[in-house]
């Protein structure tokens, strides 16, 4: 039978000091841990997508990220927070142009909106140790424990206020940060007027009346906002974003970010919760799409790349294009509500335009009438034909005439548009997702980017009967002739007295010098 050597003195020697090492290294991964717990804010890795991006857009007035559950946004928004009262972001090594970027160098005071006083609780006030607590408050999270002098509370027993002092460049610099709710507005809408602010951060979806009164307090200081929200409600907030941004993109920048930015997150997690989900929230909940637009009737219409800003290339001006161009029209009427009339110029290269529009109550002809707003307008020889809905022909009951006998009197000659929505839709859906047009609406047309921004699908899963009125018009020329150019001189006998001369214009690209790389 054989036995076992014999364990020697070093041997046992060797195993302890193992031991040792292995709890050594237990021990300062531990300290490690509890380290980087305590110092969040420095140690903090943005992902890189929206995150990133929304810290490098810091030099813009507002920032809006409109973003699914779980993409990180309060995070972001509150880390953002941090730094401005602390001074500077400390993530960023000095010698990094994001450390400083956007932040004032004095004390500031910072304002955050959530819905409720229980949602600042839960997000961003609960008290805690960051180093073991895993429930603890955003700002006490992210925010150094000796940087916070004061907190105080409201009448609900939440944090209403935090004071940060902070030393920058050798100066002692002290922030406020302010907290209200969505509710306290809703209870007393004069309560938001008088204060002034830095910066402005939204977490939750807010009315356009408490929006209205607490930007006002960003004038006197110069401040910025930023919104980062699941846009479930309040679709005012991402028209306005978009808005802003085309208006002026150097001081407006605005983001849909998706729930899949977020790599911690496990693709069984996100099925699964996914997955039960009507399409409209999901498009919400996931890719930060507004529920509202998730049932929009144009929904391949994008401001980024279909609007035009100033004067195309080649025009006298925004408001008539050039001789070589054709120009076709269209009127909604009504008995009631404001008639609607668009115009539409189509260049020899087959770019499409927007240009003109005119939504107001009045006469068919006569002085200031709509019949007025066609022949005396600089390119009315060119208007190859123009349409009115079928309902113009209907008789009245009553004196037996027909909307379409006033355009007649008036030296027009108007035709018969379609009256099938459902393959105006199909076909308006189509047209502006097509790659190969070009197809531009110039700034100054409201009324058609207002209808095309909010015409939408109802419960009942039909388009909208109201704010649909240049949509109609716009379809109607769409499917009567696919936008297809004609030469003004070979018009149909539109008016009565065609004059046209082409002198020495040529045909030439109208793209405007402002267009985006995306639209070309």
């Amino acid at each position: 039978m054989m036995f076992p050597e014999p364990i020697t003195d070093r041997e046992v020697s060797l195993d302890a000091r193992l031991e040792e090492a292995k709890r050594v290294a237990v021990m300062l991964a531990e300290q490690k841990r509890l380290l980087l717990r305590s110092n969040n804010l420095e140690f903090f890795i943005p992902n890189p997508g929206g995150q990133t991006q929304f810290l490098e857009e810091s030099g813009c007035k507002l920032r809006s990220v409109f973003s699914g559950n779980r993409f990180g946004k309060s995070t972001v928004g509150v880390v953002e927070d941090c730094c401005w009262l602390l001074g500077y972001r400390p993530f960023y090594k000095e010698g990094n142009p994001l450390r400083y970027l956007g932040i004032p160098e004095h004390g500031v005071k910072g304002l955050v909106i959530a819905s409720t006083w229980d949602k600042v609780k839960e997000i961003f006030t609960e008290e805690g140790d960051p180093a073991v607590d895993d429930r603890i408050g955003k700002f006490f999270e992210f925010l150094p424990k000796d940087c916070i002098t004061n907190r105080s509370r409201n009448q609900h027993g939440a944090i209403s206020m935090i004071e940060v002092t902070s030393e920058l460049h050798g100066m002692t610099r002290k922030s406020i940060l302010r907290f209200d709710t969505v509710r306290s507005f809703v209870t007393n809408p004069q309560g938001k007027e008088s204060s002034d602010w830095d910066f402005i951060h939204i977490d939750e979806p807010i009315p356009k009346g408490m929006w209205d009164a607490i930007s006002r307090g960003l004038l006197d200081r110069n401040g910025k906002a930023w919104w980062l929200m699941t846009p479930l409600i309040e679709p005012w907030m991402y028209h306005y974003a978009e808005e802003q941004f085309v208006k002026d993109p150097k001081n407006n920048w605005t983001y849909n970010g998706d729930t899949d930015e977020n790599l911690t997150l496990s693709q069984e997690a996100k099925d699964v919760y996914f997955d039960q989900l009507s399409e409209e929230d999901r498009a919400c909940r996931k890719a930060g799409k507004p529920v509202a637009l998730s049932r929009l009737v144009i929904g391949n219409y994008d401001e980024k790349k279909h609007l035009l800003r100033g004067t195309p290339r080649g025009w006298k001006d925004p408001f008539t294009p050039p001789r070589d161009h054709t120009i076709v029209a269209s009127t909604d009427t009504h008995p009631q509500t404001p008639h609607a009339t668009l115009k539409v110029a189509i260049s020899p290269l087959g770019e499409v335009f927007v240009y003109s529009e005119r939504f107001e109550r009045g006469a068919i002809k006569g002085e200031d009438s709509i019949s007025e707003y066609i022949l005396e307008c600089p390119e009315a020889s060119q208007l190859y034909y123009f349409l009115l809905e079928p309902a113009a022909w209907v008789e009245d009951q009553t004196t037996g005439r027909r909307y379409v006998d006033d355009f007649f009197e008036a030296g027009l000659a108007p035709q018969k548009g379609s009256k099938k929505r459902t393959d105006i839709i199909t076909l308006m859906n189509l047209f502006f997702g097509n790659k190969d047009r070009k197809i531009f609406v110039l700034e100054h047309c409201r009324v058609f980017r207002h209808e095309i921004a909010r015409w939408y699908f109802t419960k009942d899963n039909k388009p909208a009967d109201k704010d649909d009125h240049l949509m109609e018009c716009f379809g109607r020329l769409l499917v009567h002739d696919d936008f297809n150019y004609h030469k003004p001189y070979e018009s149909s006998p539109v008016i009565s007295t065609v004059s046209y001369d082409f002198g020495d214009s040529n045909p030439q690209s109208a793209y405007a010098d402002n267009l985006q790389l995306n639209a070309i």
